[in-house]
């Protein structure tokens, strides 16, 4: 068995509209089945005292805006994100793992399953993939 080529599996964080497609394509809700499942590199902003995230943004500080829904998390995100980040970082690249849901308001909105962890300085986390 041929394992899937890397452009059916994943896709680059830019040119953004190219994103965007292929999410809503490969990522939206699908009228039949299960959607599929993405692991996502994003920036979350906190606030200054670290009891809340101001924002998200998918890959870059200057990527596509997010809304990320982490109702099905049972710990929330932004107490992951504050025990996995640095305390003295306004704001950490981390790994999640969900589901898109379409952009609403000129955000992507993510309902969000896993926190993946923190992503390495040195990784470079720019695909958006299909977890198999």
């Amino acid at each position: 068995m041929t394992p899937p080529a890397p452009a059916a599996t994943s896709h680059g964080l830019e040119p953004r509209a190219d994103l965007l497609a292929w999410l809503t394509a490969n990522g939206g809700t699908p009228d039949i089945g299960t959607p599929p499942r993405l692991r996502l590199p994003v920036v979350v902003t906190m606030d200054a005292d670290r009891l809340g995230i101001t924002g998200a943004t998918l890959g870059t500080a200057d990527g596509q805006a997010l809304k990320l829904d982490d109702t099905a998390l049972g710990i929330a995100l932004k107490d992951r994100v504050r025990q996995k980040c640095p305390a003295d970082a306004p704001s950490c690249r981390v790994w999640l793992e969900g589901v898109w849901r379409g952009v609403v308001d000129g955000k992507g909105v993510v309902q969000v399953l896993k926190f993946a962890g923190v992503i390495a300085a040195d990784a470079a986390a720019d695909r958006v993939e299909i977890v198999p």
